[in-house]
């Protein structure tokens, strides 16, 4: 009977073939097949269509939206993502994709050039590809700014669309830092459904990359404690949230990106959050996960290199509840493996469950428990599985 209601509804003689897929139905209410052509949906464990389905599609949707924390556009009536709100409060207009304010709409109607946070003219651009920066009305090399800079009471200060970084390391070390940050914008926005107000300089995320605790109090931030002082020192950086900046110190260029990276994610975050503290692991894991995206690409065989020589996979939860700041890069990177397995494999979950993170606090418990229950035991085998495949992409890139 489904067969020839099939055949019906590809030839066009839709009224009948519904009559025979309800005729189905009576004989067998759960025929999942007669209710998929028939258009009906399961939901909540009863299956329905017509209004019914209607009004519980969009009760669901509201929630999802309220989950995610987007919020209702009086003027529309449609459901807005948290950042364009907070963009459209702010009178910001929206061009060549990003929020800006007026002013500097008006200048790229000019025609004029925003590079580190400086306005210049199109013949004024030339001189910057040369090697020279503007300070105040004197031109200087970059050479030669780099050794005042040097100083931590005097350190750079450069800006993109969406960060700030300010350090006392060289020019170029900190522009492709800057550059990699900006890569991981785009997948940190999609994935928090949310981002702080990035209009000027004084609202975007900081990061600071220094050369050790001395630069950091001279620098104007608050004395770090211990164990900030052993974050920074074994993983690349640490993060004081109620500035809104990340502490990144100096070990080479290679690192520095990396670590700068991680460290906007943390920026990230506590723009967002404007909590006092983040105290979750996952705040780790999250950094580890950004961490390792280059090119604004995710590798994870990059953020568990320590991990596959050191330790033995555990499942997400016990490596949330295990993780010790002194474990260094091997404790670090386990939280970003099991970060990227949960994004890979259940993004609604997760990208529902970080705004509760950062706004109320949630912990990582009240993410684990809804996967693990819908998982079951298959939780296991893919964990195991995508342990396997990561040592052997691992193990062909070493033979690279």
């Amino acid at each position: 009977m489904i067969q020839v209601a099939k055949w019906g509804l590809d030839q066009g003689i839709t009224k009948d073939a519904v009559k025979l897929l309800n005729k189905v139905l009576r004989y067998e209410r759960g025929n999942v097949e007669a209710r998929e052509l028939l258009g009906h949906k399961l939901v909540n464990g009863k299956w329905l269509s017509g209004s019914s389905l209607k009004r519980a599609l969009a009760k669901a949707h509201v929630a999802e939206m309220r989950a995610k924390g987007w919020v209702k556009d009086k003027k529309t009536g449609k459901y807005i993502d948290p950042y364009t709100a907070k963009c459209l409060a702010a009178g910001l207009i929206q061009k060549d994709g990003e929020w800006r304010t007026k002013a500097h709409v008006e200048q790229l109607d000019k025609g004029n050039v925003f590079l580190e946070g400086q306005w210049y003219t199109s013949e004024e651009k030339k001189k910057c590809d040369q090697g020279f920066r503007r300070v105040g009305k004197e031109w200087k090399s970059i050479s030669d700014l780099n050794r005042e800079h040097r100083d931590a009471t005097n350190p750079w200060i450069l800006e993109s669309d969406h960060f700030v970084i300010i350090g006392t390391v060289n020019h170029r070390a900190l522009t492709n830092s800057l550059k990699e940050m900006e890569l991981i914008w785009e997948p940190m926005v999609k994935l928090f459904s949310n981002a702080p107000l990035t209009a000027t300089a004084e609202t975007k995320p900081k990061v600071f990359v220094l050369k050790d605790l001395e630069a950091y109090k001279l620098a104007g931030t608050k004395a770090p404690g211990e164990r900030a002082a052993a974050y920074s020192s074994n993983n690349g950086f640490f993060y004081e949230n109620d500035q809104g900046a990340t502490f990144t110190y100096y070990h080479d260029a290679s690192h520095l990106r990396e670590w700068c990276r991680a460290g906007a994610a943390m920026a990230f975050m506590g723009s967002i959050a404007k909590s006092e503290r983040l105290k979750s692991p996952m705040c780790e894991a999250l950094g580890a996960y950004f961490g390792s995206h280059m090119g604004g690409k995710y590798y994870p065989q990059w953020s568990i290199f320590w991990y596959l020589k050191t330790v033995s996979f555990k499942t997400p939860r016990a490596a949330f509840a295990d993780f010790k700041y002194d474990q260094r890069e091997a404790g670090f990177a386990s939280l970003g493996f099991a970060m990227h397995f949960l994004i890979e494999n259940y993004p609604s979950e997760v990208a529902a469950w970080i705004p509760q993170f950062l706004t109320r606090g949630a912990s990582f418990k009240e993410l684990l428990d809804p996967i693990e229950k819908a998982a079951g035991d298959d939780l296991r085998k893919a964990i195991r599985d995508a342990h396997s495949q990561f040592k052997k992409d691992y193990k062909q890139i070493k033979e690279d």
